[in-house]
């Protein structure tokens, strides 16, 4: 990546094999010869903590699309590297508009990620084009599971071996069938007993009905307990759902001007995918929210609620992808696909738990039996895995 003299060159890496450390040698060798490294990636959110983990600032490729149009200063100068993270999930034309504004810098481009993940909603798949043509390195060890034994099955979902990866989730119990709302009920159980004993735990579903599902029901399980407060006011969400104090929600549009008080985004504004707890709810329809990580707050006001803010307990695969947590629990109903079930299982550290719900599998390919229990492992890269996000 440091010594190509290629305009532009990409690496790959798999789920869990430290895309984020490798970048971070890149980006530092990068800079000990006294040149400078531009952090990038597709959203704010994924910018952001790309630039804490590289210890430099990011921002989105759109920013910086932005900023050159309206002349705003953008530190691009000869020999820059503009270091594009999550690339996989970057628009093909997003990054040839890059290309074209490194060409104009005499910078560099470089790209890594996976394109057997999730890629991006507009038109996309550039990466494993260019991955083929250059013949790019690829990191091959995978450092985020505790099994090594579910590392390589992670490895046979990502290449659609499906007999190989059955065999490790179906002789580890780690696939459940069932009716849909039995196994939303079965998922919302271990969730809730993993965020009990202190352990990191998501939801994840491949449809928004089943989000939302999933959220009215933890919703549901939290007020019968008194973590969550009906009694001091609601709120309603832009999702049909209303929030009450205690809730966690999600933000669905970046702002800037929405600024963070304390924690440890002070003075930075919110984003598309930041977690809150619903602290307090005001007469004018504002809420008051607390960063599930970060912990600083700042007043939502009513029209960004109504237009911007869901219930947060639940998450679809495609705004799961680039978390990680100890334990995954991934519900796949009508919408399947090998890079859906990738994404699902490769989220946690510990366990990762497939639902395969048997009442609404559809045959979307062709020649897919309904009572298939591979199916979602089989390699589709003639179609993309496209839940709305």
């Amino acid at each position: 990546m440091c010594t190509t003299d290629a305009r532009l060159a990409v690496a790959v890496g798999p789920a869990g094999s430290g895309k984020t450390t490798a970048m971070r040698a890149v980006a530092d060798a990068w800079q000990a010869a006294g040149r400078t490294v531009i952090a990038l990636a597709p959203s704010a959110a994924a910018a952001r903590e790309l630039g804490a983990s590289l210890r430099i600032p990011a921002r989105t490729l759109h920013k910086l699309f932005a900023q050159n149009s309206f002349g705003i200063p953008t530190g691009l100068c000869p020999g820059t590297m503009l270091l594009v993270d999550e690339a996989a999930m970057a628009a093909t034309f997003d990054l040839d508009e890059l290309l074209q504004l490194a060409r104009d810098h005499s910078a560099v481009i470089r790209c890594i990620g996976d394109p057997e993940q999730l890629s991006a909603v507009e038109s996309g798949g550039i990466l494993r084009t260019l991955a083929h043509d250059t013949r790019s390195p690829e990191l091959s060890q995978l450092v985020r599971f505790a099994d090594s034994d579910e590392a390589e099955a992670t490895l046979a979902v990502r290449a659609g071996n499906a007999p190989k990866a059955w065999e490790f989730y179906d002789s580890h119990g780690r696939v459940t069938h069932g009716m849909s709302h039995e196994l939303r009920e079965q998922i919302l159980t271990v969730h809730l007993t993993d965020t009990a004993a202190g352990i990191s735990s998501v939801m994840i579903a491949a449809t928004l009905d089943d989000v939302s599902a999933l959220n009215t029901a933890t919703q549901a399980a939290h007020l019968a307990t008194g973590r969550v407060r009906a009694d001091l006011g609601r709120i309603p969400l832009s999702d049909r759902h209303f929030g009450y104090c205690g809730d966690i929600v999600v933000t669905r549009a970046n702002n800037p001007r929405l600024k963070i008080i304390g924690g440890l985004r002070q003075d930075t504004g919110i984003d598309n995918g930041d977690l809150w707890r619903i602290h307090r709810i005001h007469h004018d329809g504002s809420i008051t929210v607390t960063g599930t990580s970060h912990r600083g707050h700042v007043l939502l006001p009513a029209d960004y609620i109504n237009q911007h803010v869901e219930l947060g307990y639940a998450t679809t695969a495609h705004r799961a992808q680039g978390l990680t947590v100890r334990r995954a629990h991934m519900l796949l109903n009508a919408t399947l696909g090998h890079a859906l079930a990738y994404v699902g299982l490769t989220r946690g550290s510990e366990i990762n738990h497939l639902y395969l719900a048997t009442d609404a599998l559809v045959d979307i390919s062709g020649d897919q039996q309904p009572d298939d229990p591979q199916e979602p492992f089989r390699a589709s890269r003639g179609r993309d895995d496209f839940p709305a996000p």
